[in-house]
């Protein structure tokens, strides 16, 4: 255990809390002079996540640059050990990451015929997979297939639409089963499909700006791009610019005035503007939070209110 490490990883901001905690773990097990090496059911158990989102959470970490993975091999007993950690807190992570980035992957080479399985169909030790994660995509089906073509049902659902909202999306925040987010999408109304695409940049903006993963998923299944229908323009660190001639200034403004002084409002107001993490208030402008919805007048769709806005925009803090 290294206590430096763990209050390193305490320190980091920004990440979600599954994925926090991963990291706390892993802290926990590095040793400044072996290094970390925690199981994958060493992970699992600890966290108490599935080894599947263990899996994705530690591609965060990486994509993120706090960690680096390093997959070990007995050359001699042919088999895997446990991978190597590699913490950002540490003095030669940049050193280990060159020698990563330029070092060949190593492995048991796959069989000719199919990629992966045993040599041969008498023996009874299976030949190692050689892609960069050892853990299934779900825990319950540790078969793995080969990739297929979205069914034709899925593809009239999504059509070319779909294609891309895909094509645009970040790979890393992709479900890794595109069919899955393709029936998502064949869900939603012509209209919606329509906003869902127009908006995909504004949500992914904005969730960079609050230091955060805009998964693809969560955004289809909870319709998030209604938010941003006729929503105020976000600026480069992912704040809703909200001016006096957008309705929600008034909404803003009645929050504010329950809440703060005079003197903060007047501020703001002469200012012209505020930045706020959210375009409504949580209280919805003095109303009680209870996830009532408004209606965009641009579209009809109906704009939720924000149930987990910071309590004070960025003009309200400067004014004190």
């Amino acid at each position: 255990m290294s206590h430096f490490a763990t209050n390193w990883a305490i320190q980091q901001r920004g990440l979600d809390a599954a994925t926090k905690v991963l990291l706390w773990h892993l802290a926990d097990c590095h040793n400044p002079a072996q290094g970390c090496f925690p199981t994958q059911a060493y992970l699992v158990d600890r966290s108490e996540l599935s080894r599947a989102t263990v899996n994705r959470h530690l591609a965060i970490l990486e994509q993120r640059g706090l960690i680096l993975r390093e997959r070990c091999f007995d050359a001699d007993k042919q088999r895997q050990l446990p991978t190597r950690y590699y913490l950002a807190c540490e003095t030669d992570f940049e050193t280990h990451r060159e020698r990563l980035a330029s070092a060949p992957r190593r492995g048991v080479k796959p069989c000719r015929n199919s990629g992966h399985g045993a040599e041969s169909q008498k023996s009874a030790e299976p030949c190692l997979k050689s892609e960069e994660s050892r853990v299934s995509d779900c825990d319950s089906n540790p078969v793995i297939e080969p990739v297929r073509e979205p069914p034709a049902g899925a593809r009239a659902r999504g059509g070319t639409d779909f294609s891309e909202l895909w094509r645009d999306w970040p790979e890393a925040e992709r479900p890794r089963n595109r069919d899955v987010a393709e029936r998502l999408f064949g869900r939603l109304s012509p209209d919606e499909r329509r906003s869902a695409i127009e908006f995909a940049s504004a949500f992914r903006s904005l969730r960079a700006g609050q230091g955060a993963v805009a998964l693809m998923i969560p955004y289809l299944r909870e319709k998030s791009f209604v938010d941003f229908v006729g929503a105020p323009e976000i600026d480069r660190e992912g704040y809703f610019v909200i001016r006096p001639e957008r309705e929600e200034w008034a909404a803003w403004i009645a929050s504010y005035r329950i809440r703060y002084s005079e003197k903060i409002l007047s501020g703001m107001i002469e200012r012209g503007f505020m930045l706020t993490r959210s375009r409504w208030p949580e209280d919805g402008g003095g109303a009680r939070n209870d996830g009532s919805k408004r209606e965009s007048p641009r579209s009809g769709l109906p704009t939720r209110l924000w149930r987990h806005a910071p309590s004070m925009a960025k003009g309200a803090q400067d004014a004190q």
